[in-house]
């Protein structure tokens, strides 16, 4: 399989991921969520953003190893934060 292959369908289910972020988000505000989780949720879709704009920066310079450190890294982040919420 082509790197560039694995790069649209891993891209695709980060723009899953966000979408269905956002829907929690309005879930979230529909039932009058405390502010609290309401800034947690606003981390995670941080998180995740910077996640996917380094995953772009990643792709776009020959995938450096370091960059693939940083990567793996924010991943465990992203799902600590999702889990957190």
């Amino acid at each position: 399989v082509e790197i560039t292959t694995l790069v649209h369908m891993h891209s695709t289910l980060l723009i899953a991921y966000l979408a269905l972020l956002v829907g929690l988000g309005f879930g979230l505000l529909a039932v009058r969520s405390s502010r609290h989780v309401m800034t947690r949720l606003a981390g995670v879709v941080g998180l995740v953003a910077a996640q996917g704009t380094l995953g772009a920066v990643q792709f776009f310079t020959g995938v450096p190893e370091a960059l693939v450190a940083l990567h793996v890294a924010g991943a465990a982040a992203c799902t600590a934060a999702t889990a957190a919420l």
